[in-house]
């Protein structure tokens, strides 16, 4: 966020000319937090690679069969919810659009509201406001229930998954149920 702000301070006029004030706004406010939330889970990889390995190779040291079998089933698993979920990255880029176009109405009702109060044009500016909300609003619960339909196939599959992973490996490789 320092750094970002001295750039900004460093910038030429030209750039910050072109520049709404709302979109520097917001990059040094809310784009700084997501970029912290996405580095967050970027250095979670590593975490999560080594436990998944570990439990890799403990379930091939059981049945490699039924393992393999369920990374199969695993990889089905996934495509599915890839369909499901959908473009994640073009949603997110609706979602961004949408916070910026409520930094812009914001930051134009503030700007001009001694002039919008002398005009009484409150009303427009409301409207406006209330219209960016909305469609930030309509984003936001499109991406979430698309992600809760694709959470909801992971954990429908899983439950499947175990079950029949449980049966075929007290069945068929005759190991104990725990």
């Amino acid at each position: 966020r320092q750094r970002l702000y001295r750039a900004i301070q460093d910038a030429h006029w030209s750039f910050i000319a072109r520049e709404r004030q709302s979109h520097l706004v917001k990059a040094l406010t809310t784009d700084i937090d997501s970029v912290a939330q996405g580095t967050n889970l970027f250095l979670q990889i590593p975490a999560v690679a080594m436990v998944s390995a570990v439990q890799l190779a403990i379930a091939l040291s059981i049945s490699p069969l039924l393992t393999l079998a369920a990374i199969g089933c695993g990889g089905l698993v996934a495509i599915l919810v890839r369909w499901r979920r959908g473009d994640a990255f073009q949603a997110g880029k609706r979602i961004m659009l949408g916070r910026r176009a409520i930094f812009d109405e914001i930051s134009d009702f503030l700007a001009s509201l001694k002039l919008a109060k002398s005009h009484n044009v409150e009303e427009h500016h409301r409207l406006a406001f209330e219209a960016a909300v909305a469609h930030q609003r309509d984003s936001v619960l499109a991406y979430r229930r698309r992600m809760a339909d694709a959470r909801m196939l992971v954990q429908i599959a899983a439950a499947i998954m175990l079950g029949a992973f449980v049966y075929a490996g007290s069945e068929f490789s005759h190991l104990s149920t725990p």
